[in-house]
């Protein structure tokens, strides 16, 4: 016979990793929209799912199959005003359905919580290429406003902290986009001397002056290739007229961008755009291209030393610029060995990606790890 006098208790300690949720928030993303911004975002989300539990909210455009499995997905339109709302209201519904500990975003159209990282891309458009009416005015003092708002404020180069510098935005931290690692120099030979303009096609991008700039070269062995993502489909019909009779090829939407670098013999970035970065000119150093670009500041900041500098907009010195280059071989060489070694040096997605981490870590709360605490309970025998 027992007698049952006590209960007995068990009391289990267990610790549980627990990943804190961040959402991502984009107006577009790869590959349903390709592009530098878009590209800075995809390659630290990429890298961040395996740290933290991640949720990515993006508009998109052209086909929303092209966007990641289990994306928040947005419809954007051609007005850019109801796309602004549209883009505003569904942001706020899924967030509210997310409940993220930290919100890291590239745009500025939701509602801003305390935890939330914004990082700014390029802002010169709004700066130095146009006088603004008054509405674009508007949209520049609402859009700065808000930027405001995010508890930290991320440039992707120096030229880009200053444009916010001259509209009060306190900047916290500058952390440049990386080259992908495949982009690398090839064995390859040429026909003819090809010279390769890989950006998206879209006014802003000037690839109306590269295809100028050839009708001021005479010498037929030089021949012009421009690839990329098509942004804008009436400029691309102009550069179809444009392009007539001149030793052109225009190679829209294609898989890979990657191999035009490496099959080409010079690298042409005649962007009109105060560029935030100028992922163009990185690549093309990456694959040990000499290059040529339009001059900005932050293209200066990624190729340095290493690429010759042309006059924005100006067809007939990048004309005459490229014709300098196909005659000196051996400075061609020199730019483009030095110019690689300048990039694996200073730009790599993993040195950016980790950057972000040490960010987001020091926003989030000290939570990562809980522990779990088990009580059972029983009668001790006796």
């Amino acid at each position: 016979m027992h007698v049952y006098s006590a209960y007995k208790t068990n009391i289990n300690f267990s610790k549980k990793r627990i990943l804190m949720k961040i959402a991502f928030i984009c107006r577009y993303f790869p590959q349903d929209m390709v592009g530098g911004g878009e590209k800075y975002i995809y390659e630290i989300w990429k890298q961040a799912k395996k740290d933290f539990d991640i949720s990515l909210i993006s508009g998109w455009q052209n086909n929303p199959k092209l966007l990641p499995k289990g994306t928040y997905k947005i419809k954007m339109g051609k007005n850019k005003f109801l796309n602004y709302i549209r883009f505003y209201f569904k942001t706020k519904k899924y967030l509210k359905q997310i409940k993220p500990d930290l919100i890291f975003s590239t745009c500025v159209e939701f509602p801003i919580k305390k935890k939330s990282i914004f990082t700014l891309c390029h802002f010169g458009h709004w700066l130095h290429l146009k006088k603004l009416n008054p509405i674009e005015k508007i949209i520049r003092k609402l859009y700065t406003n808000q930027i405001k708002k995010f508890s930290k404020v991320i440039a992707i180069s120096e030229a880009t902290k200053q444009d916010m510098k001259t509209m009060k935005i306190k900047v916290h931290d500058i952390v440049y986009p990386g080259i992908d690692d495949d982009f690398k120099p090839i064995k390859h030979k040429n026909k003819k001397f090809i010279l390769c303009y890989p950006a998206r096609i879209s006014p802003e991008k000037g690839q109306h002056i590269a295809i100028n700039a050839m009708k001021h070269i005479k010498n037929k062995n030089i021949e012009l290739h421009i690839v990329g993502f098509v942004n804008d489909k009436s400029y691309f019909k102009k550069l179809l007229k444009l392009k007539q009779n001149l030793p052109i090829k225009i190679y829209p939407n294609v898989d890979s961008i990657k191999q035009f670098y490496q099959k080409s013999d010079l690298i042409l970035f005649p962007t009109l755009m105060f560029e935030g970065f100028g992922i163009t000119a990185g690549e093309a150093l990456a694959c040990e291209k000499p290059l040529i670009s339009s001059d900005f500041p932050a293209i200066r900041e990624v190729a340095d030393k290493y690429a010759i500098y042309t006059k924005p907009g100006d067809s007939k010195q990048l004309a005459k610029q490229i014709e300098y280059l196909f005659t000196n071989l051996k400075k061609r060489n020199k730019m483009a060995k030095n110019g690689r070694q300048h990039i694996l040096k200073n730009f790599t997605w993993k040195k950016t990606y980790q950057q972000y981490k040490k960010i987001f870590k020091n926003e989030l709360p000290n939570n990562t790890t809980i522990q779990k605490i088990t009580i059972s309970k029983g009668y001790k025998a006796q």
